[in-house]
């Protein structure tokens, strides 16, 4: 066979031909039209469809990327919906819109974008949460939002106040979480408690009150009390109380609030500011075991500080720190009717640092009283008693002072007073702990005392990435419920965060934030064709972000049908 070339006028056709025996002789005979020759010699122009297909173009995209992350958080791990729904509605397979799909939507706009407060409704229009909950996108409305809210929180009158069921909606995630997440075996909760105010613009009602701050702003606020687990850092409980109370005031509420928690007590670790002999009986009393700090102000506390010594013993080694060193040791004694229950901690590095700051501003002292004595005119011995005072201040106690007076003029002559120096020095860089289990070794109780910091952790995410200060709402009713919306979208980055650690640091291709982002970038995009159905994919995934999410135990979160898979 070959190809025979045709020139006719000024192009060239192609056609195929082959050679064959016939009598002896050789002759040729067509065999098909090839078509018109292209540019490249012997090979024809590709042959034009007799069918023009017109190219499908999707007429939208939707964020979609970390939009199911959270609401795989939301419905498969915490069934946040469902139990929102059981406990505001009586029933949790409701169709249609309810107050758990409706607030599970705010909820993951706190977590992802809590800039865009003031417009959720149009927020989430631009996303796949309608698709998801399956609602219209018309549902969610400003009216729709706040009547939802009213289901967690609203007014009584046959209660002759207020219902609040955001107290049981969220014991009840905990309860859900820890069925897929149960503890170590024979291991209890260890929870760590603590409160920080939270500035409001409006009157608050009873909670509502002027109290201190770290801002020092002369301004309502409102007090949020939290409960977090030490084993996988989620908020087991909250409440509220006025502005004006403090950690020592806020313990009866605490009281009240593990008595209704639905799980068997454990250990309990707050801080120094909550504890007295009082408070630490009432919270032993309900079966818990307690580890706090103990203020060094009591009789009780610096008996036991300056008896113990710390010893610098392999043993007492508690950790290093880049500045400093931690050791500790029980103290032997009674500490709250317990015996032995004292732990005595000395931070080294503190130590020497009070020290010689104490003495460096004694050395500044001792030069003023100098000055003082030499330019020291008629005066009687109560203004000199005053001057001295107003010189020496909180220092008066590191230095005896003999006031000399010869008729009308006095002299003064002073020197250290050595002993109390001594006293101070001894206190310096020891703090003590207080454990309710006296057969924890005291550098375990100083370790989980000092790793309470999950709790400040939890604060500064809800300040700073959840936007919850200032609160924006008159109605108490409403700042209440805005409070459990806040503890929701705490609720789902902090499963995130946690799935997250359960890939290796080695392992992962993204840290918390840039896999937000990166996800943040995937739109979900779909198109339709008569007859032949809906063709959707996403934008903007990569391998790497699936293969990440998968490790994290995130399966099938975007699944596609493609042009290829519709027969299109």
């Amino acid at each position: 066979m070959y190809i025979k070339r045709i020139k006719k006028k000024d192009a060239i056709y192609l056609a195929q031909y082959e050679t064959y025996r016939e009598d002896g002789k050789v002759k040729t005979r067509f065999i098909k039209y090839l078509g018109k020759e292209g540019d490249e010699r012997g090979v024809p122009l590709p042959k034009k469809s007799t069918h023009i297909e017109t190219p499908l173009y999707p007429e939208y995209s939707k964020r979609a990327g970390d939009i199911q992350l959270m609401w795989s958080i939301a419905n498969s791990s915490l069934n946040m919906p469902k139990i929102i729904d059981q406990i505001c509605c009586g029933d949790g397979q409701i169709e249609g819109r309810t107050p758990g799909k409706i607030l599970t939507a705010w909820a993951i706009n706190k977590a992802l974008n809590p800039e865009s407060a003031h417009d959720v409704g149009e927020w989430i229009q631009t996303t796949t949460i309608p698709d998801l909950v399956e609602l219209p996108e018309e549902y969610f409305t400003n009216h729709a939002f706040y009547s939802s809210l009213d289901r967690v929180c609203f007014k009584d009158s046959t209660a002759d106040g207020l219902t609040d069921f955001s107290h049981l909606i969220c014991d009840a995630l905990y309860t859900q979480w820890r069925s897929l997440h149960p503890l170590p075996d024979a291991a209890k909760e260890i929870v760590a408690y603590d409160l920080t105010p939270v500035l409001i613009f409006g009157s608050g009602d009873e909670l509502g009150e002027k109290g201190y701050n770290s801002k020092k702003a002369n301004q309502k606020q409102i007090n949020l009390c939290i409960l977090v687990s030490k084993w996988d850092k989620v908020p087991v409980s909250f409440f509220l109380l006025p502005g004006n109370f403090n950690s020592m005031s806020s313990v009866k509420d605490l009281l009240v609030q593990l008595l209704e928690l639905s799980y068997e007590p454990g250990t309990l670790i707050w801080d120094r500011g909550n504890t007295s002999e009082e408070s630490v009986l009432d919270i032993e009393a309900l079966g818990w075991n307690l580890i706090c700090g103990v203020n060094k102000g009591s009789n009780q506390a610096q008996s036991l500080l300056l008896q113990t010594e710390v010893p610098t013993k392999v043993t007492n080694r508690v950790r290093s720190t880049g500045t400093s060193s931690l050791y500790a040791t029980r103290a032997q004694g009674t500490l709250f009717g317990r015996e032995n229950a004292g732990v005595v901690y000395v931070n080294h590095a503190k130590r020497m640092e009070a020290i010689d700051a104490r003495n460096a501003m004694l050395t500044e002292l001792d030069a003023e009283l100098q000055v003082f004595n030499e330019h020291l005119n008629r005066a009687t011995k109560e203004e000199v008693e005053e001057s001295i005072s107003a010189i020496l201040g909180q220092y008066a106690d590191f230095f005896t002072v003999h006031i000399l007076q010869n008729g009308k003029r006095c002299a003064i002559s002073w020197e250290y007073n050595e002993a109390a120096i001594d006293r101070a020095a001894d206190l310096d860089g020891k703090y003590l702990l207080y454990s309710t289990d006296t057969t924890l070794k005291a550098t375990e109780v100083v370790n989980e005392y000092m790793e309470k910091d999950f709790v400040e952790k939890i604060f500064r995410t809800l300040k700073t990435h959840l936007k919850l200060a200032p609160v924006r709402h008159w109605k108490n009713h409403r700042i209440r419920a805005i409070f459990f919306v806040n503890m929701m979208a705490l609720w789902l980055r902090k499963v995130y965060d946690y799935q997250l650690n359960l890939v290796p640091k080695k392992k992962r291709d993204y840290g918390f934030d840039e896999l937000l982002q990166r996800l943040k970038r995937v739109e979900y995009v779909e198109v339709a064709s008569a007859g032949q159905g809906k063709v959707f994919w996403y934008l903007n995934l990569t391998d790497k972000m699936k293969e990440q999410l998968k490790a994290m135990g995130f399966k099938d979160l975007f699944p596609e049908r493609r042009l290829c898979q519709s027969g299109l």
